[in-house]
């Protein structure tokens, strides 16, 4: 069985370019991109909303994959 979800991680990770983790983080990530457009939420709402159980780790990885913090994502609106 172990065998089995091993491959088929791997034949996951061949076709989208990344494990199914980081397709998880990204989606989280994209969705979240979007509700920082909605400025009543704040970024523990937003996070929590998007599957983040830690607001840090959120931030740090909204980072990582956009470059700004989330903190400044209306800015980059503008």
């Amino acid at each position: 069985m172990r065998s089995a979800h091993i491959k088929a991680n791997a034949n996951l990770k061949k076709r989208m370019g990344c494990s199914p983790v980081d397709a998880l983080i990204q989606h989280r990530l994209q969705k979240a991109h979007g509700m920082l457009h909605d400025t009543t939420r704040t970024l523990q709402e937003i996070s929590h909303a998007c599957g983040f159980n830690s607001v840090n780790y959120f931030s740090r990885q909204f980072r990582k994959h956009y470059g700004y913090a989330p903190s400044r994502a209306n800015e980059r609106l503008k």
